[in-house]
C-alpha cells in the first residue's frame, strides 16, 4: 500500500475538496492500494502567523479582497524572478518535510500554490526520493507558485494551465491534463432532477436556484440571495452558507417572498446540485467544476481579485455562465434565464461540454503511471 501525503491548507474549502477528489479517484482506479493522509501544512508544521493561515485568509478576503489580490499578484511576479527565493523555499520545505518523516510517505501530492516550491526545494535538500505531484486547481491563469522544475508530475486542468507551465520551465513529459477536477461522487449520482427534488422535499415544478459562497460562505452571498428574492416570484432557493453561522442565522430570520431553504456546511452538495436549475456562486475553481459537471449554468457574483477573476471570465467566454459581479446584475440574469427556457437550455449544453467528469480518475491514472503501477482497464470511463 502507498501512503500518500496530501499537502494542503484549509484556506477556503477548495484544497480539501481537491485532495479528497484525487484520493477518491485513486481508490476507484486502484482499490486498496493507497492510504491518503491529509496534512494541513501551515497549521500543523509552522508557527504564527502561518499556523493561523485559514483564519487569516477568510478575514483578509472579507475585509479587503483587493489587497489580498494585490498580494497574489506581487508573489506571482516574485516567483517569476530569476532567483525565485530558492534559499527561503528550501529552508521552509526542509523544515516541514523533516517533521513529516515519521509518516513514512511513499508519495507527496501538493494542492496549494505556496506549498509546491517549498516541497520541491526541501525534498532536494533532504535528498528524499519520494515522488512529488502538483495538482493545479486553477484553470484560467494559475499562480506561478504552482510550478517548479523539480516536481515529478504536474496535473493541469486546461490548455491555458499547460501553456503557463511550459512558459515557466516545466518539461512537457511531466505534464498531464486531466480537466477541471471534480469528486467522483458528482458523477456517480444517478438521480434525475425530479428524483433529487423529491428526495429533498421540494416542489417538482417550480424552478430551483442554488446559491453557494464557498466553504466559508464568503463574499456577497447574503446580498445576492436577497436581491434574487426581490426579483423572482415562485422560485425555490437552496442557500448554502458553509461555515458562516452568522450569515445562516441572519438568513433564517428573514421573511422570504420565495421559498428559501437555508443550509450550513453540507456533505451532499451533489444532491442539491442535481435538484437545481441554476448555480449562483463565487468563482472558486472547485465550485465551478462541480457545477459544470452537474450541467448547471453559472451566475458568478463574486471573485477574489486577480486570483479568481480569470476563472469567472473563462466561464463567460465559454458560454456556460455570466460574470455578474454584483447582486443586482446577478438577479437580473436569473430573471432572464428562468423566463427564457431556450437560453437556459443552451447554457446547460455548454456547461456539460466543458465538464470533465472523469478528471479524478485521470489524475489517479497519471499518478499510478508515475509509480509504475499497471494501467487500470477502465481508467477513462468516468463510471
Amino acid at each position: 500500500m502507498f501512503r500518500v501525503g496530501f499537502l494542503i491548507s484549509a484556506t477556503g474549502g477548495g484544497h480539501w475538496a481537491a485532495a479528497e477528489a484525487v484520493a477518491a479517484g485513486l481508490e476507484e482506479i486502484y482499490p486498496g492500494k493507497f492510504e491518503p493522509l491529509f496534512v494541513d501544512v501551515f497549521r500543523e508544521y509552522f508557527g504564527f502567523p502561518l499556523c493561523r493561515a485559514p483564519e487569516i485568509y477568510a478575514r483578509w478576503v472579507a475585509l479587503s479582497a483587493r489587497s489580498y489580490g494585490l498580494a497574489f499578484v506581487a508573489t506571482d511576479i516574485l516567483y517569476r524572478l530569476p532567483f525565485t527565493l530558492d534559499g527561503f523555499q528550501g529552508r521552509a520545505g526542509r523544515k516541514f518535510l523533516e517533521r513529516m518523516l515519521p509518516l513514512k510517505l511513499d508519495l507527496l501530492v501538493a494542492i496549494h500554490a505556496l506549498l509546491v516550491r517549498p516541497a520541491a526545494a526541501g525534498r532536494e535538500r533532504l535528498r528524499l526520493e519520494v515522488p512529488l505531484v502538483a495538482v493545479v486547481t486553477d484553470f484560467a491563469r494559475p499562480h506561478a507558485g504552482w510550478f517548479h522544475p523539480g516536481v515529478d508530475l504536474v496535473l493541469t486542468a486546461s490548455p491555458e494551465v499547460r501553456n503557463r507551465a511550459l512558459s515557466l520551465g516545466i518539461s512537457p513529459e511531466r505534464l498531464s491534463e486531466i480537466g477541471l477536477l471534480v469528486h467522483p461522487r458528482f458523477v456517480r449520482l444517478r438521480l434525475t432532477r425530479e428524483g433529487a427534488r423529491a428526495r429533498l422535499g421540494l416542489d417538482l415544478e417550480s424552478p430551483v436556484v442554488l446559491f453557494l459562497g464557498g466553504g466559508e460562505g464568503m463574499g456577497k452571498l447574503g446580498k445576492v440571495v436577497l436581491a434574487a428574492d426581490r426579483a423572482l416570484r415562485g422560485a425555490q432557493f437552496l442557500v448554502i452558507c458553509g461555515r458562516n453561522d452568522r450569515l445562516r442565522r441572519d438568513l433564517e430570520g428573514k421573511q422570504w417572498r420565495n421559498r428559501a431553504y437555508i443550509f450550513g456546511f453540507v456533505k451532499e452538495l451533489e444532491l442539491l446540485m442535481a435538484a437545481a436549475d441554476v448555480l449562483v456562486t463565487k468563482a472558486g475553481p472547485l465550485s465551478i467544476a462541480e457545477g459544470l459537471t452537474m450541467g448547471l449554468p453559472l451566475v458568478i457574483y463574486d471573485a477574489v481579485p486577480y486570483q479568481e477573476v480569470e476563472n469567472a471570465r473563462w466561464v463567460e467566454r465559454c458560454g456556460a455562465g455570466v460574470f455578474a459581479g454584483d447582486p443586482r446584475t446577478a438577479a437580473e440574469v436569473l430573471v432572464h434565464w428562468l423566463s427564457n427556457p431556450g437560453e437556459l437550455a443552451h447554457r446547460v449544453a455548454r456547461a456539460r461540454e466543458l465538464a470533465a467528469p472523469d478528471s479524478a480518475r485521470k489524475a489517479a491514472a497519471a499518478i499510478g503511471k508515475l509509480l509504475g503501477l499497471p494501467p487500470a482497464q477502465d481508467e477513462g470511463s468516468g463510471a
